[in-house]
């Protein structure tokens, strides 16, 4: 937290000189890793700069660049750039916030691993495998609300945290769980 608090404060005093980076810094900020959308290829390139410059007031070095604009990237140094671009390769430059997003195609992907074979349909374990879907900008949250009221109606009938769940809301949400 305190990262996150210098990065702020450091914002906040140089709000007149860095204004397009502060807005960044101050609202699309978490810990170090600012993640941000523009109109444009120039303004990315200048919020890149006024945030290297913000960063920079605060002795602190950006680093890590991404974005899904060509002409953007190449303005920014190689040695500043993600690590996870590999331009030779041919594979596409991806990057994780929680989710992945592939600067290429600019698409984002939420990934969840599958239910193991031996699964119990258990309010907790439903639970469980619910909690570690990490979505922080809600692009699945219209699918994971489906097993959540399903979660509710397991409530609903009563049934314990442990109490194996055998009637149709169990072919349910082992049906989610397949699709997810």
């Amino acid at each position: 937290m305190e990262l996150q608090f210098v990065a702020q404060e450091n914002a906040r005093r140089n709000q007149d000189r860095y204004l397009l980076a502060i807005e960044t810094v101050l609202k699309s900020t978490y810990m170090d890793d600012s993640i941000d959308s523009v109109e444009n290829d120039e303004e990315g390139v200048e919020l890149y700069r006024r945030l290297k410059a913000s960063w920079g007031a605060a002795n602190m070095q950006a680093r890590k660049w991404i974005s899904n604009s060509p002409e953007v990237m190449e303005k920014i140094p190689a040695e500043e750039r993600a690590t996870e671009i590999v331009i030779d390769s041919g594979q596409d430059p991806i990057t994780k916030t929680g989710i992945s997003w592939n600067s290429t195609k600019d698409e984002f992907t939420v990934t969840a691993s599958p239910v193991s074979p031996g699964f119990q349909t258990t309010k907790r374990n439903i639970l469980r495998k619910i909690a570690t879907i990490f979505d922080p900008l809600g692009f699945v949250c219209p699918y994971v609300v489906v097993v959540k009221i399903l979660l509710q109606e397991l409530w609903m009938r009563g049934y314990g945290w442990d109490d194996e769940v055998q009637d149709e809301i169990a072919n349910k949400i082992e049906g989610w769980f397949e699709h997810f």
